[in-house]
């Protein structure tokens, strides 16, 4: 809840300086460009560089949903399952909330040449959207994981660690050392979780890894 609020307060922020731009003076001019240009967009690329770093590192700080890939946080069961089947369930969705996502901000970008508006700071603004529904659908409800995956909860989530590539899609058009940094790491996280998935599939499902319901005995959620 505290990095939702967060994450509001930083779309708030950024609409407020897209919209309200005094120009009066040279002074209030210099002023506005550097909190919008320079110190909004700083906190942008810490906090989102923070958050891709725990997901590459092993740690404790995240939840076992995003850091279900690493070797620390398998448990092996001792039951028998076939690595293929569990490559089929695992899988679910995944290819189809690709395409989604891919056609979702096409039309997006489309919208937004067509009406003038695509530039860096209108990026920024979406790219903050998709940050704020990332934890939304996190805290209460999971368009994907209702209409593709089907999955039970966020732990157990194909592609949890999608998240960061997501976000920052908006940045593809936008090459610059604050986008394409933010979009190398986030890369970086998607090729790691991606690896993992295929090499150790294993470690993302309930069936062969105990790990991820240790803490779910009273889960009362339906698939």
């Amino acid at each position: 809840m505290i990095t939702l609020v967060f994450r509001l307060l930083l779309f708030a922020l950024a609409v407020f300086l897209y919209m309200y731009d005094p120009s009066e003076t040279v002074l209030y001019s210099i002023g506005w460009y550097i909190l919008r240009e320079v110190v909004l967009l700083a906190i942008i690329w810490l906090h989102l560089v923070v958050g891709m770093m725990f997901r590459l590192i092993p740690n404790k700080r995240i939840s076992m949903g995003a850091r279900k890939h690493f070797f620390e946080t398998n448990l092996k069961s001792s039951l028998a399952h076939p690595k293929e089947k569990i490559k089929t369930n695992i899988h679910k969705g995944a290819a189809t909330i690709a395409i989604v996502w891919i056609v979702l901000n096409a039309f997006v970008f489309m919208l937004m040449h067509l009406a003038g508006l695509l530039t860096l700071e209108i990026a920024v603004i979406i790219l903050l959207s998709y940050s704020i529904c990332d934890v939304a659908f996190i805290q209460f409800s999971c368009p994907f994981r209702f209409l593709f995956m089907h999955n039970r909860c966020c732990t157990t989530c194909r592609i949890y660690n999608w998240d960061f590539l997501m976000i920052t899609t908006p940045l593809i058009l936008f090459p610059s050392l604050f986008s394409l940094s933010l979009l190398t790491l986030a890369l970086a996280v998607f090729i790691r979780w991606e690896f993992a998935v295929w090499r150790y599939p294993e470690r993302f499902a309930i069936e062969t890894n105990p790990g991820l319901c240790a803490s779910c005995n009273h889960c009362n959620a339906k698939v």
